[in-house]
């Protein structure tokens, strides 16, 4: 049903894109400082084993021509873990076809994170997050004011945490830290969409 759904509004959204038609005075300001943002629904595939989870993001900030800037906030999901990432976002433009464009984005930043595993009950837990990375290419839709957004790439997630037991019997030495940095790369197939 969902595959059904995705499909029914691709093609809605192709026909919508087809039948619009240029705006000569939208052309004229392509030059100027512009808002534009995004929405985007996707998968984070992972290796056999690994998982694989939703993403969702959403990236706000200017276009100007070809190249965009802009910062967005996001949820990941991960084996055993859930990430809000934080990030920088830049994209260029690097082929027009009509008004639609093929480009090239870049997005890097801090994810907070949290565990969805039990924790062992003898061990205090302290959980940081750590630096996020995304490499995406992609194909952009354009009608009047909005656009459509698929797009592909590689994604790195780096998670730091550390614990220390819970109960420590001898006072005056400090109980051990066990300090973990986990890495998780997925590959990310997501679909957008925008206001130009």
């Amino acid at each position: 049903m969902k595959n059904k759904l995705l499909l029914g509004f691709c093609f809605m959204m192709a026909a919508f894109t087809l039948s619009a038609q240029s705006d000569t005075v939208s052309s004229n300001h392509s030059n100027q400082l512009r808002y534009s943002n995004s929405f985007h629904a996707g998968a984070l595939l992972g290796k056999k084993g690994n998982g694989s989870y939703t993403s969702l993001s959403t990236v706000h900030g200017i276009r100007h021509n070809r190249l965009f800037a802009g910062l967005g906030v996001g949820y990941d999901g991960y084996t055993g873990w859930r990430t809000l990432p934080a990030f920088a976002a830049i994209s260029y433009d690097f082929a027009k076809v009509k008004n639609n464009a093929f480009f090239i984005q870049f997005n890097g930043g801090y994810s907070f994170a949290y565990r969805t595993e039990e924790y062992e009950d003898n061990l205090d837990y302290d959980v940081d997050g750590g630096q996020t990375f995304a490499g995406l290419l992609g194909y952009r839709i354009k009608t009047d004011k909005l656009s459509i957004q698929i797009s592909s790439g590689y994604k790195f997630q780096r998670i730091k945490y550390s614990y220390t037991p819970s109960f420590w019997w001898y006072a005056d030495v400090a109980a051990p830290v066990t300090s973990v940095e986990r890495d998780m790369e997925r590959w990310v197939v997501q679909i957008g969409i925008g206001i130009n």
